[in-house]
């Protein structure tokens, strides 16, 4: 019979990415290594799969391998969708893309891009307005008076 005293220890799994590859996950990591070191051009991959399917595991293994094989001019930019539920995706995409992008020192004029974000959450607005001078009657009479003046006197 069991003690009235006795506790039940609770034991919470972890959401936390992994390095750990309990589930072949290096070889989906692997492939997409290898497709961004020898393919030339940018790349935009996307990673879908259920809770728990091991997508950000996947992710961490990736940037911990590309770190390994010393190729600083790469770099793993990863947004979340579902971290971003109920924003405009496109603007919480570029704004996200934009800090990455600055934090590692791959934009030029970064003042330049502080503004496009502000542009892009609407904070700022651009306007350009025309005018085109036009002439009213009484400064066309006095316009005419100059010139006949000279031919009065």
């Amino acid at each position: 019979m069991a003690d009235s005293q006795t506790k039940c220890v609770t034991r919470l799994l972890s959401d936390a990415p992994t390095r750990k590859d309990a589930f072949s996950h290096a070889s989906v990591a692997d492939a997409i290594a290898e497709l961004v070191t020898t393919e030339i051009g940018a790349k935009c991959i996307g990673l879908t799969g259920t809770w728990g399917s091991g997508k950000s595991s996947v992710v961490e293994i990736l940037r911990h391998k590309l770190s390994e094989l010393g190729h600083g001019n790469l770099d793993v930019f990863v947004f979340d969708a579902w971290a971003h539920q109920g924003d405009p995706l496109r603007r919480s995409f570029l704004e996200q893309l934009i800090n990455r992008l600055s934090s590692i020192r791959w934009l030029k004029h970064p003042e330049y891009w502080e503004g496009k974000k502000e542009e892009l959450a609407r904070r700022t607005q651009v306007t350009s307005t025309t005018s085109q001078p036009q002439l009213t009657f009484l400064g066309g009479a006095f316009a005419i008076t100059l010139l006949l003046l000279p031919l009065g006197y």
